[in-house]
């Protein structure tokens, strides 16, 4: 993707504060007047001073004492509010010397604003949609596959039908499960989070849902983003593991019917149709989310703007979206922060599409192709080219440079992240990065979970594409090596600690190590795609195991022992034609030699590109 530089042309934010804005609850204002009186003159400069370093516009000019009117602004621009405390409980507490005090101020606030019940904002424009799968639910099949493309807002609308469900209702993210057994481990998880039970097969799943079913009249299962097991990419593995997943579940409905009705109900999201046919009949219900009517998402862009009146120029932009909700996410922030009037924005977009046509006019199959190769497979599938510059846009109208390259670095994280973690990714204080990830929030780049336990941040895979295919660029290039280097540095720390937990405790190391799989195999993966060391994919598993032994074992000679004896197994394996450890272990052996020739590479300033063709390396035990 190739960033226009015309288009970083910033206008910061808060310069255009309208006296029509919606004003500071007078309940809302006196706990941003206490919490300020709370901090001493030294420590409401640090908290200024760290504010006015990462932001530009109206903050700049603010006094250094004058905490309360950043705070204001903070509010006004949607960074804080009383559903949002995270920047006073995150940044300004840890500030001051009276943390507890000001934490029991914001609990005394949050207590009080539960008394004042707030009616639960509806779901918009998937009204149907959502009666649509009730209705599917009730009828023979007890499993539903709600499917569409990346953008429509699946997850959003599956976690609705989790609220609604009368019963009990429990939702298991699948994203990076490429094995049943990673199914059972993370189903069980869910259903047993004491963990009260530490085997992980069909058997303790059919246990367990039993006991829940029979303290509720129906359960509801949600498989989230199960897109590695709905069969679809053709592969063998990928047929088979959707196979044996189908199988798991039809038993798992079977186990649950009582008087032919089934208590168990299993609602799978997946971009693509689920291959569902088992025992020669169809096992799965499909309802595909389609894009929102155009009223439906000018009802929800109304309501994010939050203005009174409707804008100029509202059905065009309403129209620029195509009915996806992301996009409208990403076009909201810009129009109710008033960072750019709806003219503006459309004007910009047309001015970029009219030059993309004469730049594809010009040069056809090169510019198809150079855009192809840079926007990626996934983003230019999912979205159009008008809905890519609507990315851009908001990129571009991000506050300050900081925010930019915070967002780049931020998206390397392929799961759920803490501000400790994006701290260490973007070398920052903690107190600081928050400031940073509430302000990316704020606009809508990333978001959280309100109703996790603790505040964990994440990227929507179609702005987390479009980030990868920003730091792929050559502007914010050196932006993503060194936070690739960081992320690298953070995960293999990461492993060393999971390592020391193998022998006390099992379950928690392989459960955080599952539950952040997509992320180790990502920092695995850095080292091995430099410049001057490329290692195949399909050796992923084995460079993960050569890591492990190597965080659990310092001693290098007992290192060496270990790697010994497996090439001595594969020999004797190869001889007797048996072929399976013989495959791994000479594949893990290898990859061992390459783990010890990186750091040796990595001392010399300038090495020609190695590949790993493992395949035809002849390795015998004597190697080692």
């Amino acid at each position: 993707m190739t960033l226009q530089p015309k288009m970083a042309s910033l206008e910061t934010l808060g310069e255009e504060v309208s006296a029509d804005e919606e004003k500071i609850s007078p309940h809302f204002d006196e706990l941003l007047r206490d919490v300020t009186e709370k901090l001493s003159a030294e420590e409401i400069t640090s908290v200024v001073a760290s504010i006015k370093n990462t932001f530009e516009g109206n903050f700049e000019v603010q006094k250094e004492h004058d905490l309360y009117s950043c705070l204001q602004l903070f509010t006004r621009q949607g960074f804080l509010s009383d559903q949002n405390l995270t920047l006073l409980e995150r940044l300004v507490a840890r500030k001051s010397s009276k943390k507890e005090d000001i934490k029991q101020r914001i609990e005394n606030f949050k207590l009080s604003r539960q008394v004042e019940v707030t009616p639960r904002q509806e779901l918009k424009g998937r009204e149907t949609d959502l009666q649509a799968i009730m209705a599917k639910f009730a009828g023979e099949l007890a499993i539903v596959n709600l499917y569409g493309s990346g953008g429509l807002g699946k997850t959003t609308l599956a976690r609705e039908i989790c609220l609604k469900w009368p019963g009990k209702s429990m939702a298991v993210d699948l994203r990076g499960v490429t094995e049943m057994k990673d199914v059972y481990f993370r189903v069980m998880r869910a259903l047993d989070p004491k963990q009260t039970i530490i085997r992980y097969d069909e058997n303790p799943v059919v246990e367990q849902l039993r006991k829940l079913i029979n303290e509720s009249h129906e359960v509801l299962l949600l498989l989230d983003n199960a897109d590695q097991l709905s069969g679809d990419d053709g592969s063998d593995h990928a047929k088979n593991l959707n196979t044996m997943l189908m199988g798991f579940l039809e038993r798992l409905v079977d186990h649950m019917t009582i008087e032919k009705k089934s208590r168990l109900k299993v609602l799978l999201t997946s971009r693509t149709r689920f291959q569902g046919k088992s025992r020669d009949k169809p096992a799965v219900q499909y309802h595909e989310l389609k894009a929102l009517e155009k009223g439906s998402s000018k009802a929800i862009l109304q309501s994010a703007i939050g203005f009174s009146a409707e804008i100029p120029e509202m059905e065009k932009v309403v129209e620029l979206s195509k009915g996806k909700p992301v996009v409208l996410q990403v076009i909201a922030p810009i129009l109710r922060q008033r960072i750019e009037t709806a003219e503006k924005l459309l004007g910009t977009i047309e001015q970029e599409m009219a030059m993309l046509e004469s730049q594809e006019k010009a040069t056809p199959s090169t510019a198809h192709d150079i855009q192809k190769s840079e926007e990626g497979d996934s983003l230019s599938e999912e979205i159009d080219k008008e809905q890519l510059l609507c990315f851009k846009k908001m990129f571009f109208l991000l506050p300050s440079d900081s925010f930019r390259n915070s967002a780049v670095a931020l998206s390397l994280f392929c799961r759920p992240f803490s501000e400790e973690a994006a701290a260490s990714i973007l070398a920052a204080d903690p107190s600081e990065a928050v400031i940073l990830l509430e302000g990316l929030r704020s606009r809508n780049v990333l978001s959280v979970d309100p109703g996790a336990k603790e505040v964990l941040y994440e990227f929507h895979p179609l702005m987390r594409s479009f980030l990868e295919s920003v730091g792929n660029g050559p502007v914010f290039k050196q932006v993503y090596s060194k936070a690739k280097d960081r992320f690298s540095k953070l995960y293999m720390t990461k492993m060393k600690v999971n390592a020391a937990m193998l022998d006390k405790d099992y379950v928690s190391a392989f459960y955080h190590f599952d539950l952040d799989k997509l992320n180790f195999q990502l920092a695995f993966d850095i080292p091995f795609k430099s410049d001057y060391l490329l290692v195949e994919d399909k050796f992923q598993e084995q460079i993960m195991v050569c890591y492990l032994v190597e965080a659990m074992i310092d001693d290098s000679r007992q290192r060496r022992k270990i790697y010994k004896s497996w090439a001595e197994g594969a020999e004797e394996d190869g001889k007797e034609g048996r072929n399976n450890l013989a495959n791994f272990t000479i594949e893990s052996c290898y990859c061992f030699i390459l783990l010890n020739l990186r750091f040796l590479l990595r001392r010399r300033t300038a090495m020609p590109r190695i590949n790993c063709p493992c395949e035809t390396a002849g390795l015998k035990a004597e190697a080692l």
